[in-house]
């Protein structure tokens, strides 16, 4: 990250160069770089450096990472529809090899969106004792716009389109 940050040293007095030019263009500035300029230059590598913190953050959490692999999954139609969260980590796809990675990954997209959770009732010779007491199945079944997808003790729905 400490590498990337360092090129913004060249990267403001660059963009301030480019909107220096379109300013000139327009016929609005001539001469040097004007301060509005260097100003929009400024924010504007505020911007970009808000970007690549999250970005940096989500490559640095395996979470956020399984979720990524997940999603594209998802958008790939690489899972059944439904499928448990048992099918995911059984394919041993890289990043989503135990239950602990497939319902972090579940759990980001659904605080991002991407997934909506609904309780479904318990049913048949899926219930343990222990899930039976809440009225939830040990499935879970995740559904995209177009079809249902399945995972964990509740519904979850895919959100985002492809």
């Amino acid at each position: 990250m400490v590498e990337h940050f360092g090129k913004f040293r060249s990267l403001m007095p660059g963009l301030a160069l480019i909107f220096h030019c379109i300013d000139i263009a327009d016929g609005k500035a001539s001469g040097n770089v004007s301060a509005a300029a260097a100003r929009l230059a400024v924010d504007w590598c505020k911007y970009l450096e808000s970007h690549a913190r999250r970005i940096y953050a989500m490559a640095e959490s395996p979470e956020h990472e399984a979720a990524v692999r997940l999603a594209d999954k998802i958008k790939a139609k690489a899972l059944p529809s439904p499928f448990t969260c048992k099918a995911v980590y059984d394919k041993g796809w890289h990043g989503l090899k135990d239950r602990h990675e497939v319902d972090a990954a579940c759990n980001i997209l659904i605080d991002e969106n991407w997934l909506n959770m609904e309780r479904k009732p318990a049913t048949g010779s899926l219930v343990n004792a222990g899930v039976e007491s809440y009225g939830l199945s040990e499935k879970t079944t995740i559904a995209s716009h177009e079809s249902p997808l399945t995972v964990g003790f509740c519904i979850r729905h895919a959100l985002h389109k492809s």
